[in-house]
């Protein structure tokens, strides 16, 4: 699609008349109590059989007035503004607009979702099933009270800055996404593939216990304590600055092909043969490694050395006087502790 073609595809909504019967209609369904919408013989296909809501604008704040002569209050009925409990089967939404919505229940299967605007968005309990993400923007609080996503690829979307409370993603490909910043609170991964740059990612086997506090979600929700390995292949990604806690389980990781990232089994014993080290004589990498590289986190045995980030901060931050001797006893260590089993350039 051209931007010519992209303009026409988001004015129609409301520069054409059966275009605004039809956007009146969706919006009465998304806020009704139908699960099924009930008018997609009204509506028009794409060329591939994708019921077309293209270019659909539906962001928090829309003046319904352009839309509709019925009243915002009739609009929404009984909805509290939220879109509840609708399946969505082939629909290609690619240019549309769901900017700070909130999705709960919602079912959505094999549909296409490219160059949409879905930031801010609130996703509880929901499903996509067979989807494709594609540039554009998703994001906001994913995954409360546990998602799935199954067969789902994300290509070159955004997701930064993205907090996830319980995804479950399943046979599932992030690739090239612009992951920074996204907290991947106690998600579970299945068969799942990252493939370009992971940068300042956060990882967590599970969500800490002080979130219950006030959570509906709370002390009754089964979920919050469940911690499975996480099934996700790195080979092709490149990890910079991730952050991994409360309980990570990263036994079935497939790390990164270049041999950046050493797997550590227990991170306290590879920490107190770095203390060892200090007491022999004051190093500054052997401080930094303690501070950030192998940083204690909240119920974390298991962790991750990147080695790329140690380098990156040893060209970054050190004297040019001291880089040498840095990279030479970075290499050192490294060699050190896998002879003794203390690192692994793969998994257990």
């Amino acid at each position: 699609m051209g931007r010519k073609s992209d303009k026409l595809l988001l004015e129609r909504w409301k520069n054409s008349a059966i275009w605004k019967q039809r956007w009146e209609r969706i919006v009465l369904w998304m806020y009704s109590t139908d699960e099924n919408m009930d008018m997609a013989i009204e509506m028009e296909y794409t060329s591939d059989g994708y019921l077309d809501m293209r270019g659909f604008p539906f962001y928090n704040g829309i003046d319904f007035m352009e839309y509709t002569d019925i009243k915002y209050e009739d609009m929404i009925q009984d909805s509290r503004g939220m879109i509840s409990n609708k399946r969505f089967e082939k629909v290609d939404f690619s240019l549309s607009d769901f900017t700070q919505r909130y999705m709960d229940k919602c079912i959505f299967s094999n549909c296409i979702f490219e160059n949409v605007k879905m930031r801010g968005i609130t996703e509880e309990q929901c499903s996509f099933l067979d989807c494709i993400f594609r540039k554009g923007i998703y994001g906001g609080s994913l995954g409360l009270g546990e998602s799935y996503y199954k067969n789902v690829q994300f290509q070159n979307i955004k997701l930064h800055g993205t907090q996830m409370w319980w995804p479950n993603f399943e046979d599932c490909i992030f690739s090239n996404c612009n992951l920074r910043g996204t907290d991947f609170g106690g998600a579970h991964f299945a068969n799942v593939k990252f493939i370009g740059k992971v940068d300042r990612v956060w990882f967590r086997g599970k969500l800490p216990d002080h979130l219950k506090r006030g959570s509906r979600f709370g002390e009754k929700y089964d979920r919050w304590d469940q911690i499975l390995p996480m099934e996700a292949d790195f080979s092709e990604a490149i990890l910079t600055d991730i952050t991994i806690s409360d309980a990570c389980d990263l036994s079935m990781i497939v790390w990164p092909s270049d041999g950046s990232c050493y797997f550590i089994p227990n991170l306290d014993d590879v920490r107190n043969d770095i203390k060892e080290r200090l007491k022999k004589g004051e190093k500054r990498l052997l401080e930094r490694l303690l501070e950030y590289h192998l940083m204690e986190q909240e119920n974390q045995i298991m962790g991750v050395l990147n080695i790329n980030d140690v380098y990156r901060e040893i060209q970054e931050d050190f004297k040019p006087e001291e880089q040498q001797e840095s990279y030479n006893l970075c290499e050192e260590i490294c060699n050190d502790l896998l002879s003794k089993g203390l690192l692994t350039l793969g998994n257990v």
